[in-house]
């Protein structure tokens, strides 16, 4: 007690509602961990834009988004064929190119500039034919960025990396705010309720007493 009901009043209703948003916040990412929303948005996501076959080393046929989700860059400890909650720019990127740019035919063969992996994903069957313009049309930049700047800190293929990282980081963006309106805002409001009515009784209960 300070002295000062006033502020012993502000203090208290301070704590009291950062108490309520620690217990929401958990109760909210309980909700989606057991729902496992992030992982199923994921999923969607990339099945819904990489959905054409392709073969995988062993010989199987497989979507690209499967491919993509079972490959040692990104698989984790989720099961086959289904998305880890999250998937990092960088193996993204890793395992869509060298998923793209595998040869049946020849699967010890890598692409070694980006000269083979404009020509790779121009041949590739795996992409959908809009997605594999941008490729090529991020490749081809590249390469003229590449050519235009003085002093080399990067190599091309670097440069197309970073192109794609940046496309995934502005599509994961996009995933986000539908996990948000599909699954953490109903979350919030169904936990916020629990929780007044929860107060509410304990409130109503101490009065009899």
């Amino acid at each position: 007690m300070s002295g000062f009901p006033i502020l012993d009043l502000v203090v208290g209703v301070i704590f009291v509602y950062f108490l309520l948003s620690i217990i929401s916040s958990s109760g909210v990412e309980m909700i989606l961990t057991g729902l496992k929303a992030r992982a199923t948005l994921l999923e969607e996501w990339l099945t819904k834009i990489f959905n054409k076959t392709i073969i995988q080393p062993d010989g199987t046929t497989v979507t690209l988004a499967h491919a993509i989700m079972d490959h040692c860059s990104v698989t984790a400890l989720s099961s086959t064929r289904k998305s880890t909650s999250y998937i990092d720019a960088k193996n993204f990127t890793a395992a869509l190119l060298e998923r793209i740019t595998f040869d049946p035919e020849n699967p010890k063969s890598v692409a070694k500039n980006i000269d083979e992996f404009i020509v790779a994903i121009d041949k590739s069957n795996a992409l959908p034919a809009e997605f594999q313009r941008i490729l090529l049309m991020y490749a081809n930049d590249a390469k003229d960025t590449y050519r235009s700047v003085s002093e080399k800190t990067e190599s091309e293929i670097d440069l197309f990396r970073w192109k794609i990282e940046n496309w995934y980081n502005s599509s994961m963006d996009r995933v986000t705010d539908a996990l948000k309106k599909k699954y953490s805002r109903p979350a919030t409001l169904l936990v916020a309720i629990i929780v007044t009515v929860c107060l509410n009784a304990d409130s109503i209960a101490l009065a009899k007493y």
